[in-house]
């Protein structure tokens, strides 16, 4: 068998390139699935991006339809799985 080359990233110098993001009182880690303002669907976070010279932020993630990326204040939060309740018995 052959080894798998490992693969290194090289972004751009003027970029700060974090894969963890602080949103409200969750942490949101790669694979962590995302909601955004006026877009369907869900999208799972990939890194959190400062531009240190332009001093703007972006989130890039992968949903339905390929890369993309956001700016944070587009960000609505996780998506968290929905809680089932049991039904309550009428004793009428």
């Amino acid at each position: 068998m052959t080894k798998k080359k490992e693969v290194v990233m090289n972004y751009n110098p003027n970029w700060s390139v974090m894969y963890e993001y602080q949103h409200k009182k969750d942490t949101i880690i790669p694979g962590t699935e995302i909601k955004f303002k006026y877009n369907r669907g869900t999208y799972k976070f990939e890194k959190y991006v400062f531009h240190l010279q332009k001093k703007i932020d972006w989130i890039d993630a992968i949903g339905p339809d390929g890369y993309r990326s956001f700016p944070v204040d587009m960000l609505m939060g996780i998506v968290k799985p929905k809680i089932r309740r049991p039904r309550k018995k009428n004793n009428d």
